[in-house]
């Protein structure tokens, strides 16, 4: 099984960025769970996880996402716990909401970055003049989420 972990202190983006270049088909949207299969690492859906939105075990390398979310944020959870494995976290049990921390907020980027490559919402907006909710549809993310990319990428 391959190593999945780069370093605990690496940069989420270009551990984003690094995973897209190894593990991408370059579809849009992106298919987090491909990537993680690609990885070496499952993700499944549960009903019961019980207070939890999302887990990823270390030792069985697998991810596992709540059924009752919405189909949006299960990608992202998907692409967040991934985000764990990748930057090394270790086993994490996610609480929907609960991103105050470090590892949370380094593990949203990664995310942020894995769902929406930068230079696929670029040339969305650039070249192809997509408006915000078209950029929400055809990345299949959330309006917060692609909002906060649109201002980290400058684009807005």
């Amino acid at each position: 099984m391959q190593n999945t972990s780069l370093n605990d202190t690496i940069n989420p983006l270009y551990a984003a960025a690094v995973s897209l270049t190894r593990y991408w088909d370059l579809k849009i949207p992106v298919d987090p769970a491909l990537i993680a299969k690609k990885m070496g690492i499952s993700a499944f859906y549960s009903d019961k996880l019980g207070k939890l939105s999302s887990f990823y075990d270390a030792v069985s390398k697998k991810i596992l996402i709540s059924e009752h979310e919405s189909k949006t944020y299960q990608r992202f959870a998907v692409a967040h716990e991934l985000g764990h494995a990748v930057l090394g976290h270790g086993t994490i049990r996610g609480k929907k909401r609960q991103y105050s921390l470090p590892k949370e907020q380094a593990a949203n980027s990664f995310a942020a970055a894995l769902l929406m490559p930068e230079i696929a919402v670029r040339t969305m907006v650039e070249q192809r003049g997509l408006g915000f909710k078209e950029l929400c549809k055809t990345f299949d993310v959330s309006e917060e989420m692609m909002g906060r990319r649109l201002i980290d990428l400058r684009i807005v």
